[in-house]
């Protein structure tokens, strides 16, 4: 039957669908590619900032929400964390600075993973749905060569 509609639509003048090409989408987002690096933190009355060697995007942030399972000073999740451009900030006391930072470095990479997981989910989602109108483009297309075939004139 697939042979029969390809003939059909190559011979059908004005039918593109069959020429259509569903390309694989890639990631191009460098944070999902590779993860920002810690270059620096500062500690100043109760707050620790810490520097990164490129600004973060949100979408990165929520992915460093998202992350799942990590280890974290107690009531320091990602989530405390605010951040600008390439800055992080965080209130800790003296005592809970270095673990702060080790538990910050480790989750780089972790949030960059989870960020290329979600946006290949997200691409595949859209992949699957540009499928599926295809797929009804091109029975539209069929039954209007069928129909339009067996007019008589």
């Amino acid at each position: 039957m697939d042979g029969i509609v390809a003939t059909m639509l190559r011979q059908a003048p004005g039918s593109q669908i069959e020429g259509t090409v569903i390309k694989a989408n890639e990631i191009d987002e460098p944070l999902a590619v590779t993860p920002p690096r810690l270059v620096g933190a500062e500690w100043d009355r109760g707050k620790l900032i810490l520097t990164l060697d490129r600004p973060v995007t949100r979408q990165w942030i929520n992915a460093l929400h998202r992350m799942g399972s990590f280890s974290s000073v107690l009531g320091k999740p990602p989530q405390v964390f605010s951040f600008h451009e390439n800055q992080a900030a965080v209130k800790a006391p003296e005592h809970e600075v270095q673990m702060l930072v080790d538990n910050f470095k480790t989750w780089l990479p972790t949030a960059s993973r989870t960020l290329k997981s979600m946006l290949e989910h997200e691409a595949q989602q859209q992949e699957t749905a540009r499928k599926e109108q295809l797929r009804r483009d091109r029975e539209a297309e069929e039954a209007r060569l069928r129909v339009t075939r067996n007019i008589r004139i």
